[in-house]
This record gives structure tokens, sequence and C-alpha cells, in this order.
């Protein structure tokens, strides 16, 4: 936290998207769900964040094979998020699912088997654009320090103040988040999120 603040750099939001899969090692896969979330949440309490968001998984409603510790891990994060939202905080606990062509599941070769579970999903092209152009939309916002419905959608994004360091750092922002490289220039030059927003999806489904 003395790092974010030494920045001179309001923090805005939290994201906890750690995951462990070792049904060997019980601590190994729990921590990072509740040690993780707590910490956050511990050290976040009196900062006026506009997000904190907790991934967990469809694992804590199916249950998957050897998994135990993952989805006891995901309940005591979602705990968490239930505690803070009791208390008035943000918090929003995300139960993903496996999603074809992206993710641990695809990686590790798994997403047939949980397709013929029925624990696979792939977004619509209307829902895969609304879900990139919420993440642009907020990605935009953190990198300019303002609040996400501050943003214009039809307005230029150098006429919304993005100069050239901070068309590096979305770019930096939208690789992590989306997984594809965005060329900052593309960025600096764009005509505004509803006209980007379709391009970046098109760089997602190609994996580029």
């Amino acid at each position: 936290m003395a790092a974010i603040d030494a920045t001179g750099h309001p923090l805005r939001g939290v994201i906890n998207a750690a995951m462990v899969l070792d049904d060997e090692r019980t601590r190994a896969v729990v921590s990072p769900k509740l040690d993780g979330t707590a910490h956050l949440d511990r050290l976040t309490r009196d900062r006026p964040l506009d997000f904190f968001v907790f991934y967990s998984s469809i694992s804590t409603l199916t249950g998957n094979l050897r998994q135990s510790t993952y989805a006891a891990g995901n309940l005591a994060g979602e705990a968490i998020i239930r505690r803070r939202r009791a208390a008035g905080l943000p918090g929003l606990a995300a139960q993903w699912c496996a999603i074809s062509d992206t993710g641990y599941a695809d990686r590790a070769g798994m997403v047939d088997t949980m397709r013929q579970a029925g624990l696979v999903r792939s977004a619509d092209e209307p829902e895969a654009l609304v879900i990139v152009t919420e993440v642009l939309v907020s990605a935009l916002a953190a990198v300019s320090h303002t609040a996400p419905e501050r943003i214009d959608p039809d307005t230029r994004l150098d006429q919304l103040g993005l100069e050239s360091l901070m068309a590096a750092e979305l770019s930096s922002v939208l690789q992590r988040r989306l997984d594809c490289v965005v060329p900052t220039m593309e960025l600096a030059t764009a005509a505004g999120v509803r006209q980007l927003a379709p391009r970046l999806l098109g760089r997602v489904r190609r994996g580029a």
C-alpha cells in the first residue's frame, strides 16, 4: 500500500484473481483466496474504493473432483465479500465457470470434459461486446483517475485527456485484463470507446 501511495495516485479498486489448484496442499490453495482477500479487505477498509472484486468459481455450487480445498477457499472469500457488503462497502464475488478458448481450463485441456458437464460458457457476440466495453471503460477510468460513468463512449480518447504516457499505461492494463496486445498509437487515436471496443473484441477472439 505504501508503494501505491508513493505514486501520488489513489487506489480506486481491488481485484483478487489469485488461484492455486493442488488438492494435496490445503494451505497453498486456500491461502490466496482466504488470507489474500482478508488482507486486502483489512488494508483497504479506510479507502474510498470504487470496487472490490473477488474471483470465485462455480465449483462452490457444483463441486469439482479433487478440488474440495479450492471450493472451500472460494467459499471463504465469498464470506468476506458478504461481510463487506453488510458493512456498506463495495464488494462483488464473481463465480466464474470455465470459458472456452481462454483461461486455466483451456490451457489445462479440461474444456471438453467440463463442456460435457455443462460447465463451459462461451459469450455470444452482443454479450461479449458488452463485457469488453465494460473492461475498456473501467481500465480507461482507472488510468484517467475518474469514475467510469464519466467516460463518454463517443468522445475521442485524446479528448478525454488520454496522452501518450496514459495510453501506454492503458495498453498495459488492457493486455493484462484481456490478454491481447493493443498498440499505444491505436489507443491514442481511437475515435471513442464505442468504436474501439469491437476491435478489441476481435483481438480477444483471435487470441492476438
